[in-house]
Order: C-alpha cells, then sequence, then structure tokens
C-alpha cells in the first residue's frame, strides 16, 4: 500500500512539471483574529460586559462558586472558557443565542471552576445547577454554528434586561 501511495505522489509531481496550470497554487487565506472590540461599538461591549457579569455573578452565587472576572471576547470556535486563575471569558456572539443557551454556557464555564475537565464530576456539577443541561448541550451543537457565523446583535445598554435579586437565577429573557 505504502509503495502504491509513492508511485501516485511520484506520478503527481510529474504532472505538476509537465503542466503547471493544471495545478494552480493552493491559496493560503490568512486567518483573521477578530476581537469584540472591533465587531461592537465601545458602548455596546460595556453594555455585553456588564451583563455577563451581572448573570455570572447571579449563577455563581447559585451555585457558591468563586471566579476572579469575566470577559467578553469574539472567539472563531469556542462560546467559553476558564483559566486556572478564574478568569471567565464568553464569547461575543452567544448574544445572538436564547437566553437559556448563554445559562447553559454560564453555568458550564463555572463549573470548570470546580473541576477543570469534562470528568463524570465536572458534569454532576452542571447537572446540579441545570437538570436538563442535556438538551441544551444538545441544542448549542446543533445551532451553534449558524450563531458563530452571525455577527454579535446590537446589545446597547437600554436593552439589557434587569435581573431582580431572587434565590436563583431566572429565567433569561432576552430582546429579540
Amino acid at each position: 500500500m505504502r509503495r502504491v501511495l509513492q508511485d501516485v505522489r511520484s506520478f503527481l509531481r510529474d504532472l505538476k512539471r509537465e503542466f503547471p496550470g493544471l495545478f494552480p497554487p493552493p491559496v493560503r487565506r490568512r486567518r483573521v483574529r477578530r476581537s469584540a472590540r472591533r465587531c461592537l461599538a465601545p458602548a455596546e461591549r460595556r453594555a455585553a460586559q456588564a451583563w455577563f457579569s451581572a448573570r455570572v455573578a447571579e449563577w455563581a452565587e447559585f451555585m457558591e462558586i468563586e471566579y476572579a472576572r469575566v470577559c467578553v471576547r469574539d472567539m472563531t470556535s469556542r462560546w467559553g472558557s476558564c483559566s486556572s486563575k478564574g478568569r471567565l471569558s464568553f464569547n461575543v456572539r452567544l448574544l445572538n443565542a436564547p437566553g437559556e443557551l448563554i445559562d447553559y454556557v454560564i453555568v458550564h464555564e463555572l463549573a470548570h471552576r470546580v473541576e477543570m475537565n469534562h470528568s463524570k464530576r465536572f458534569w454532576a456539577v452542571v447537572e446540579k445547577a441545570l437538570p436538563e443541561y442535556k438538551l441544551l448541550r444538545k441544542r448549542l451543537r446543533t445551532t451553534g454554528g449558524e450563531l458563530l457565523a452571525l455577527r454579535p446583535r446590537s446589545f446597547a445598554s437600554s436593552s439589557i434586561p434587569r435581573i431582580p435579586a431572587s434565590d436563583g437565577p431566572l429565567p433569561l429573557l432576552l430582546p429579540r
């Protein structure tokens, strides 16, 4: 099998030399790094940061978990991350998602403050806070690609839902 592959590669190299027009050079696309600063106006970014901070604080209190700080970024392939120092980062494109999916990502990242892996113990922490997490996780996986492709929706400070004090996090309803 290895010999056959070598023969095919050799044949293709010879073809490229003889007929360079048949094989155009590969297009190398530079990956553009985006930041939340560039895709949101400063006021919108501050509003999103404040909103995420308030929502995380509410869930952290409910789950009895401590964290260092919250930041909002424009990430290409993740919804959130948690550093070993307790810094929680959330994708600005989560603003396009329904509220229950945002809550799932927040709970997921806070659970990493207890378990920095995806073990059974980690999922037990998530399930304790959100018993329906499996449905939400599945929903995020099926709709996530579409959400990542969208530009972050406008999130002016006047449209931020007020979160009243309660015994636990309230269901989240974002304006559409």
